[in-house]
């Protein structure tokens, strides 16, 4: 039997404005899968861990994962990757930006335009995520729904100039603004930006977290998951155990005290595997855009150190296209020894775009009849419900992106 250990890494809460969130755009969350009959195991191997490395210690005694991404601490990040990193580790990157932009393209676009033109769609919310004004407007629209803001919203981004050569979507905004077309507020947007918690908005958490247990849920049966042990998250960790309950009838455990060393363990664990997993990326992104590079980083060889032994299948990147595929080329490129050269990277990088598209497509498809064979959701449009719907649909509908490579 299973227990199951979710930590997160980045700013967590509600995104009520771009501000709150400029220094850490990214959200994380990792899952360690760990046998119960290994715990005894792990947890000793780990305290061995700590008391190998007490200079690196914080003044509560732990290790934490930005500490290991120092120079001084190489060794024991080798130590942490070979003994404690492994198939039974899930990672999911979100970008918050990019989060808020597919909630406006499932708004004005729907579900049905994502499955059957997912392609373009987050290419599009890629494109919306770049632009602040954007972002800002569309955050302002969430917390008040009126036409005038969203009026305001559309403005904005039929200047953007993805959209004025797109005929199709110029067009709809231009129906939108001049009433020609009845703006629908379907279920999945509806969804996706509404809370138990009134005082919570574009809590990215949530999504995170549960496209996170989806691709679990494919690995390990339900019925072999006998404890969900999250960290807390101030008011967001009652909105995800309540949803959790709705949709699976299982107990989601919120971490509430630090006396029972045991099982914090293996919180600790996930908490550092998704901080360096989040940092490696960050800095990778942040070379490629502020450095001619001529080799593979630090950042790279230890990135592919990790996901040799968490499989890609088990590691999601809800990011833009741009920041998707170098993570996923450099990886390849190392895997195949290549060198580094603009012809091996030009070529790697077209292979995963490529990979993205073909990935988009199949998973928005699999996610289709997941949700039509679970919850029937197809009845409902057919008697055209509208917004009322149960939170039993909610976990499953807030899937903004299945890319990850598996």
């Amino acid at each position: 039997m299973i227990s199951i250990y979710f930590d997160e890494s980045g700013n967590t809460g509600s995104i009520k404005k771009r501000g709150s969130y400029d220094s850490q755009p990214y959200f994380a969350y990792s899952a360690y899968t760990v046998k119960n009959e290994d715990k005894l195991n792990i947890f000793q191997k780990y305290r061995e861990f700590i008391d190998k490395y007490k200079d690196l210690q914080n003044t509560t005694g732990e290790i934490k994962g930005n500490i290991l991404l120092t120079k001084r601490a190489n060794e024991a990040l080798e130590y942490f990757i070979d003994n404690f990193v492994n198939e039974d580790m899930f990672i999911n990157i979100y970008s918050k930006d990019y989060y808020i932009s597919t909630l406006f393209c499932f708004l004005i676009l729907g579900q049905r335009y994502q499955l059957t033109n997912t392609t373009e769609f987050y290419i599009f919310a890629g494109e919306l995520s770049k632009e602040k004004k954007f972002i800002e407007s569309f955050i302002r629209f969430i917390e008040d729904k009126t036409k005038e803001k969203l009026n305001n919203v559309i403005n904005i981004v039929k200047k953007i100039d993805y959209v004025q050569n797109d005929y199709f979507l110029n067009k709809l905004l231009n129906d939108i603004l001049q009433d020609d077309i009845v703006m629908y507020i379907d279920n999945t947007f509806e969804i996706l930006t509404t809370y138990e918690n009134t005082n919570l908005e574009n809590v990215v958490n949530i999504p995170c977290f549960g496209e996170l247990y989806y691709i679990i849920e494919k690995k390990i049966p339900r019925k072999n998951i006998t404890k969900i042990q999250i960290d807390r998250i101030e008011q967001i960790d009652n909105e995800i155990t309540s949803l959790f309950k709705k949709v699976y009838n299982k107990e989601v455990i919120v971490d509430k005290t630090e006396q029972d060393k045991f099982e914090k363990t293996f919180l600790d664990i996930s908490d550092n595997i998704v901080s360096i997993f989040l940092k490696l990326c960050r800095r990778i992104w942040e070379d490629i855009n502020s450095k001619n590079l001529t080799t593979y980083t630090w950042e790279m060889t230890i990135l592919k150190k990790i996901i040799d032994k968490v499989p890609l299948k088990n590691i999601k990147l809800t990011v833009i296209r741009e920041e998707y595929i170098p993570i996923l080329a450099f990886y390849n490129m190392q895997k195949e020894n290549l060198e580094f050269n603009s012809s091996n990277i030009l070529i790697a990088h077209l292979i995963a775009s490529e990979k993205w598209e073909y990935i988009n497509s199949l998973e928005s498809e699999k996610l289709d009849n997941y949700i039509k064979n679970n919850f029937n959701l197809w009845w409902c449009y057919l008697q055209n419900y509208k917004i009322v719907v149960t939170f039993n649909l909610r976990l499953r509908l807030f899937f903004t992106q299945i890319d990850y490579y598996g």
